[in-house]
């Protein structure tokens, strides 16, 4: 997948520039109800399962992977 949005000339990378910041615009979006967001994984190849019940906390820490600046 890289390999093809970089032919096409397509960012492989985003930086968050603030985790706490990013986290909040979740709850503007249509699949965030009633203080929860939704999130849509994978499950296995073809597969997905929708999960709601995802902590703040363990959110946030992935976000971080994506290179919070300081």
């Amino acid at each position: 997948v890289k390999t093809l949005l970089e032919k096409a000339s397509l960012p492989t990378k985003y930086t968050i520039k603030n985790v706490d910041e990013f986290y909040e615009h979740f709850f503007l979006d249509k699949k965030s109800a009633k203080g929860s967001i939704k999130f849509i994984l994978p499950n296995g190849m073809g597969n997905h399962k929708m999960v709601s019940d995802i902590d703040e906390d363990i959110v946030k820490k992935v976000l971080r992977s994506f290179g919070e600046e300081k």
